[in-house]
């Protein structure tokens, strides 16, 4: 007996016997005459009650006089591995006992140990067979000699430890398969899955069971391949894997695991692989970030001087003024000494990327425009604003008010001192453009290196700057002809617009009814509380983002102008990025145009939208430097679609505006999504309200 268990780790394998002395004396004795250690206990006298005891006896054998006795004993501690008794007990027979033991413990080992031969063997073979249906795992016949006895009953202990090692092991292997977020997998010498764990973006076992990685995922991706291809390495050779760095394909995105895979083993026969995958896209993403952090800090200093060489001329040449006599001058060298703190203070935050100046928020784009006009010395240059002064950007100021300043240094150095310089807004963004020459289509591509430059004057950093706003924000930029022959910088996917002239009408809607769109794995609902006028919906969903659009949708069906409303109260979801807010479709079907604003768990509020059906849908999330956003709100005239966002309901600030290709009956409502396969986000809206909305006379 050299076996150990952890389920009891401070207790020797224990047996229970169980009867009258008659019965349990034999084998007490025989036990002492084997090479066994015994720790022996009379439970049934109260004088001698078990106590525990440490792991210095091979088996621990307890005394018990009746059945209801040891069915107590079994839900006890120490526990039971092993559970001998007679066919007649004093309050029971010992099949009755069999049953209900075995309904206590599907693990422990039950011996049957007649005391009284039976002369026939159908009545022995009846009574085996009865043993065998309750459950009973050793049958030991009366005529077997005190030793036979102890042998059966030191073997009935080992396979009760063994099997109840398997099925704790089996148990620990189920909770590390379906509660721990690690991908754990098994596959055969085919490399098929036999086993995997339940986890966010493995498939169910029974859809991957018996298929390869090759049979379940996109073969157009490469690293499918090489995965399957170490999965045949490893079955072949032995070789293990071990902390390889694999990448994840998922359209246009990825995710990082650390792999490691051993070869599965039975005898000396390969059976297949067991494998781990840890995710560490979190891990590689900030090493990216950091990354992108040295490379910004080791330019800075650069873009630190390029930058404040400007502010310190101006400051330079009303300084010499202000010698001469000019008092008004000073006025002009305060001005520029406090640019130069705000560029320090915009550096510093740009490179630490943290802090309230770093976040991004619904800004007025004339103050912005008109600020970084008027920090520079351009006398003769003019300014054009093609935009509504009421167009707002969500973006940092502390990055953009930079994009604005070298740009227009750009067109100053390159148009000329008397240069036009008009910014404008795009359906997606906004431009700035010049009147000077120009950019030559084949320098295009090169502008925004660090250092290019094609002026003498230049320092090839200004551009580089503008670049870094782009990156940070996540737009998209491009050179091209402006209007007047000059260069012309658009930036796109930014959340940038000015809302119509709208008035409600009064005229209010109520939900029809609520769907699920696409094909989430979990059902959605959603109830409406008459009492309280509360929303409440439940959703599962892949996400709502470029090819992809499940979530669950409560909504009403609506002719013309509307605009919808309401304050997010409440919500729960298994994924950073789960969502939940307000929408407008132009029809219920996965690719139908869309416009949506709400809040996700972890990132803020985000905008999302389709502008035709069919397209790519695309997403941008935001912060409040101070709140988060709780209202929310969807205005929609025609084509024209705009989202506002507010901290209390009262004031409002226009998040996004832009043109979306909708009929004129749309679908407008409530959606969730938990961005995770196979779970669900709840959330609860309050305050909701539908109101036709019409143009004022103004926009008509």
């Amino acid at each position: 007996m050299t076996s150990r268990k952890f389920w009891d780790i401070d207790y020797p394998p224990v047996a229970v016997l169980v009867g009258p002395r008659a019965f349990r004396e034999p084998i007490l004795r025989s036990l002492r005459t084997r090479d066994v250690d015994v720790h022996a206990v009379d439970v049934a006298e109260p004088s001698d009650p078990p106590g525990p005891c440490e792991f210095d006896a091979e088996i621990r054998v307890e005394i018990l006089g009746t059945g209801t006795e040891a069915l107590t004993r079994l839900d006890a501690r120490p526990q039971v591995e092993s559970l001998w008794f007679p066919e007649t007990l004093p309050d029971t027979t010992g099949l009755d006992l069999a049953s209900r033991a075995r309904e206590r413990d599907d693990v422990v080992g039950l011996a049957l140990a007649p005391s009284t031969a039976t002369s026939s063997a159908l009545e022995r073979e009846r009574v085996a067979g009865a043993a065998t249906a309750a459950g009973v795992t050793t049958y030991v016949p009366a005529a077997a000699s005190p030793r036979v006895r102890t042998d059966r009953l030191l073997g009935d202990v080992v396979d009760a430890l063994e099997r109840r090692h398997d099925a704790e092991k089996r148990a620990v292997l189920d909770l590390l398969l379906s509660e721990f977020d690690i991908s754990i997998y098994a596959k055969d010498e085919q490399a098929r899955h036999v086993l995997l764990a339940d986890v966010l973006g493995n498939y169910d076992i029974e859809e991957a069971f018996g298929k390869t990685d090759l049979e379940l995922y996109p073969t157009t991706f490469e690293d499918v391949q090489n995965a399957y291809e170490d999965d045949r390495r490893v079955i072949e050779t032995g070789e293990p894997v071990v902390d390889r760095l694999e990448r994840q394909s998922h359209g246009t995105d990825y995710t990082w695991s650390l792999t490691t895979k051993v070869p599965w083993t039975n005898d000396d026969t390969t059976r297949g692989l067991v494998g781990i995958s840890i995710d560490v896209s979190e891990f590689k993403c900030t090493e990216r970030r950091l990354l992108q952090q040295i490379a910004r800090l080791e330019q800075f200093p650069g873009y630190v001087s390029h930058d404040l060489k400007n502010p310190l001329q101006v400051a330079y040449g009303y300084l010499e003024l202000a010698k001469a006599g000019d008092e008004e001058a000073l006025e002009r060298v305060h001005d520029a000494l406090d640019r130069m703190e705000e560029l320090i203070a915009d550096f510093q935050s740009m490179a630490l990327s943290e802090g309230e100046n770093g976040r991004s928020q619904p800004l007025v784009l004339a103050d912005l425009v008109d600020a970084a006009w008027n920090a520079l010395s351009l006398p003769d240059a003019t300014l054009e604003r093609a935009f509504d002064p009421e167009t707002t950007i969500v973006a940092r100021d502390t990055q953009l008010r930079p994009l604005f300043e070298n740009l227009f240094k750009n067109a100053a150095m390159h148009a000329g001192p008397d240069a036009t310089v008009r910014v404008g807004v795009l359906d997606d963004g906004f431009y700035v453009e010049d009147d000077g020459p120009g950019i030559p289509v084949d320098e295009r591509d090169d502008v925004f290196d660090y250092g290019y430059t094609t002026s003498s004057e230049g320092s090839g950093m200004g551009l580089s700057i503008v670049m870094e706003t782009v990156m940070a924000h996540e737009w998209q930029c491009r050179v091209t002809d402006g209007s007047d022959g000059g260069a012309r910088f658009e930036f796109r996917h930014c959340l940038v617009g000015a809302p119509l002239p709208v008035r409600p009408t009064g005229e209010r809607f109520a939900f029809d009814a609520s769907t699920d769109v696409g094909d989430p794995d979990v059902a959605g609902s959603a109830r409406t509380d008459l009492a309280t006028g509360r929303h409440h919906l439940t959703g599962g969903g892949e996400n709502v983002w470029g090819e992809t659009n499940e979530f669950h949708y409560q909504y009403a069906s609506v002719d013309g102008g509307v605009r919808i409303e309401g304050r997010l109260a409440d919500f729960a979801g298994p994924y950073a990025y789960s969502k939940a807010g307000l929408m407008v479709r132009s029809s219920l079907d996965p690719d139908a145009a869309y416009g949506f604003v709400g809040g996700t768990l972890e990132y803020g509020p985000e905008v999302l939208w389709r502008t035709v059906p069919g397209d790519l849908g695309y997403s941008a999330q935001f912060e409040h430097p101070e709140s988060e956003y709780e209202w929310f709100r969807l205005d929609r005239v025609g084509d024209h679609l705009c989202a506002w966002v507010s901290p209390d309901g009262r004031s409002w600030e226009v998040a996004d505006c832009r043109t979306v290709s909708l009929s004129d009956t749309i679908f407008v409502g409530l959606a969730v999504c938990s961005v995770s396969p196979g779970e669900s986000c709840e959330a609860t809206f309050e305050e909701v309200s539908l109101e036709r909305l019409a143009l004022d006379a103004a926009g008509d």
